[in-house]
């Protein structure tokens, strides 16, 4: 809970003035239940400058109370804006800035219903009630310390009451705030399956499942509805208890101002000044208990906050490096995606010099694609090392090494926006750089193609463009980048032939480019090209040497090549 209320005076002006504004409001309220009883005392006593005095007071708080509540309205709006535009970024800014192994072992439907479910219940259930809270609070002192000047015995009968009232509604409270999380964790449930349903639509009509997901969505929106249903019920079972308890206190009022006005121990203003100062007391601490469990019941979301702060710390590490001198060395690398689980990558000692280029090859599940993810240092906790020019990754800016290396993998995410803005990515470029990445990707017939050209927005996924185009964009994006370090994982495989070469080459005759390139097409031509091939199997390198030495060595490599070629 102590992360939420970091939020709530996160605008330490906003919420100084918004507490004015309730000690105002407060003030206002209970005035205005004394002003009442001395014009009716007036009216009684038939004391025309007692009434008249009473009434311009009257008019005059009211104007005040009017006043301080439209004030009270325009902070409360600002305040609460900002506080939830501030929450959603810092949420936001946390779960971007994390690790990748932390953001890919956690299902981005369950960080799509903190920022949208969660969020809006704190707004609901904390920030709103922790203002009231204070307002009720202050209604509730202002008037204790009135009330007990008036009349003591009164005073105690009220607190009696409501102190049980109290207890009876803590017990319901804990059970409100357990199912408060049932709540939160059956939308987060629902929301990943949304998530899911609509990522995998076209596996859903291909394989006929459209009833089957229908009846899981429904199951799980029924189990939403269902945890919705409960909490509604708690609620409002608090608040008829809280009105069973208000009518039990003033009927007991009622009956002893009654029985006072009778026997003349009290004048009929002070009577309904009483009766006034008790609903300011019996009504405040109703408020309270109720507000007190509405709050109480998003701990469980405060904690999931907490832990997304915990588990997804800044990876931007403390080095400063922006410039590639030598090489990239690899000592002892072992690595496993589960320790339960044997080893992707055991004992893998390479050196990838600067300006070479270099082809890893091996079967399926030779761990050729968990090695580049560990050069995008996507995963830290590794045994062995990574260096670039001797320095470890692990402890490079994050914003730094993004700098130095690039990637481009056989799927290519495209952004729902415009062709330019894919390319460029957000970035500053002239339009003669990105025309001339535009050529040397391909794309020119593509934006040819497209009605708006490069202003053509591709839908989500890349909707516009088939596969081959995406990665097109793709690789217009790293001729746009231009770092010195490049790593390809199967990047041309969506490719025709003829594409895929002229790409290849075009990096490949870049001297000044150091190149790790994974490729399961086997070709000479290709191959030949590149400076060293690194041979991967069951996580170990077996083979390294040029095209030539390995086809001599007729070890794996060649039998590999050849099984491949017989096959074309």
């Amino acid at each position: 809970m102590r992360i939420l209320y970091q939020y709530l005076f996160k605008f330490k002006t906003l919420s100084g003035a918004r507490i004015l504004t309730n000690v105002c409001k407060a003030a206002c309220t209970v005035y205005l239940s004394i002003i009442l009883g001395n014009v009716l005392d007036g009216l009684a006593n038939s004391d025309v400058s007692m009434l008249t005095a009473a009434v311009l007071r009257c008019v005059v708080l009211l104007f005040f109370f009017v006043v301080v509540s439209g004030l009270d309205i325009w902070v409360t709006t600002l305040q609460t804006k900002k506080i939830l535009n501030y929450i959603k970024h810092d949420i936001f800014s946390k779960i971007i800035s994390g690790s990748i192994e932390k953001y890919r072992s956690m299902h981005s439907g369950k960080y799509l219903s903190i920022l949208n479910n969660d969020i809006s219940t704190i707004n609901e259930e904390f920030i709103t009630n922790f203002f009231d809270l204070i307002f009720q609070i202050l209604s509730f002192a202002i008037s204790l310390v009135i009330m007990l000047r008036i009349n003591i015995v009164v005073t105690g009968i009220i607190l009696g009451i409501s102190m049980l009232s109290m207890y009876v509604v803590s017990k319901i409270s804990d059970k409100l705030m357990r199912q408060q999380v049932k709540l939160s964790e059956s939308l987060e449930n629902v929301t990943k399956l949304a998530a899911d349903i609509f990522s995998g639509i076209l596996v859903i009509k291909n394989y006929n499942l459209t009833s089957k997901i229908e009846e899981m969505y429904y199951s799980n929106d029924q189990a939403v509805e269902d945890n919705r249903e409960k909490y509604s019920i708690m609620i409002g079972v608090i608040n008829i208890l809280m009105v069973c308890f208000s009518m039990l206190i003033y009927l007991t009022i009622v009956v002893f101002c009654a029985t006072s006005v009778m026997n003349a121990t009290l004048s009929a203003g002070t009577a309904l000044i009483i009766l006034q100062l008790s609903s300011n007391l019996t009504e405040p601490i109703n408020e309270i208990i109720s507000i007190g469990s509405a709050m109480n019941s998003v701990k469980g979301i405060g904690e999931k906050i907490q832990k997304i702060y915990m588990e997804n710390g800044d990876e931007t590490g403390t080095i400063h490096k922006d410039v590639f001198n030598k090489s990239i060395n690899i000592h002892g690398l072992e690595f496993g995606y589960n320790p339960e689980d044997n080893l992707v990558l055991n004992g893998v000692d390479l050196e990838f010099c600067k300006g070479k280029k270099y082809a890893i090859v091996g079967e399926s599940g030779s761990g050729k694609t968990t090695l580049i993810k560990l050069l995008l240092k996507y995963y830290n906790k590794y045994s062995g090392k990574i260096l670039i020019d001797e320095t470890d990754i692990r402890t490079i800016d994050i914003n730094d090494y993004c700098s130095l290396i690039s990637s481009m993998e056989q799927d290519t995410f495209i952004f729902d926006e415009t062709l330019w803005d894919n390319i460029c990515l957000y970035s500053d470029y002239t339009e003669q750089e990105v025309k001339k990445a535009v050529l040397q990707a391909g794309l020119t017939s593509v934006v040819e193609r497209l009605p708006d050209g490069l202003q053509t927005m591709l839908g989500e996924g890349g909707s516009n463009l088939s596969g081959g185009e995406c990665q097109r964009v793709a690789f217009a994006r790293l001729l746009l980048k231009k770092t010195p370090i490049l790593l390809l994982d199967e990047a041309t495989a969506n490719l025709d032939n003829e594409m895929a070469v002229k790409i290849e080459r075009l990096v490949l005759e870049n001297k000044n480019l150091t190149l790790v390139s994974i490729t399961h097409k086997l070709i000479k031509q290709v191959l030949q090209q590149y400076d060293e091939i690194i041979v991967l199997k069951k996580g170990i390198v077996i083979e390294k040497g040029s095209f030539n030495q390995l086809m001599q060595k007729q070890g794996y490599f060649f039998n590999l090549y050849n099984v491949q070629t017989m096959e074309a």
